[in-house]
């Protein structure tokens, strides 16, 4: 079984990169969790921080646009597919995730991305690399799973919902 799998629906990743550079320049430091995660959604509180970090209860209480998402690509990608609890996720050059089980699946889309990055998948023996293609991969993270970004230079980012 596949747990990496990619979505039919092709999304315009021009304006996918213009509409997150945009957003980032009107970013302020406090609106990154540790400097990697941005959130989307908030539960009720406007914030960028909110669906940030380690979650597991309520997770689906996450379904507020922050303002700057407002209207953006990113929001119809999200409503296209019912998705709560998105978040801009960077992984650093030379970093990888703890290995871990996430509740439910997670749509995955590349924003920018390298060819030393990958999910890795352990006792499915599966390795996948998402590209920045502007579609959306369903992951099964429900499976023990982590994520690497092996480039020397390059970020990994990636917009992560669940669904």
């Amino acid at each position: 079984m596949k747990l990496v799998k990619q979505m039919p629906i092709q999304y315009d990743i021009e304006r996918i990169h213009k509409e997150w550079n945009d957003i980032r320049t009107k970013l302020n430091p406090n609106d990154w969790f540790n400097e990697t995660q941005v959130s989307i959604h908030h539960s009720g509180d406007i914030n960028y921080i909110d669906g940030c970090g380690w979650r597991y209860e309520g997770e689906d209480n996450f379904i507020h646009i922050n303002p700057l998402f407002k209207g953006t690509i990113f929001e119809k990608i999200i409503k296209d597919h019912d998705g709560y609890r998105a978040r801009i996720l960077l992984i650093k050059p030379l970093t990888l995730y703890t290995m871990h089980q996430d509740w439910d699946k997670r749509m995955h889309l590349a924003i920018e991305t390298n060819d030393s990055s990958f999910f890795i998948f352990p006792k499915d023996d599966q390795v996948h690399h998402i590209p920045v293609d502007g579609h959306l991969y369903e992951t099964d993270t429900s499976k023990f799973h982590t994520y690497i970004n092996s480039h020397r230079e390059k970020d990994r980012i990636h917009m992560v919902f669940c669904v």
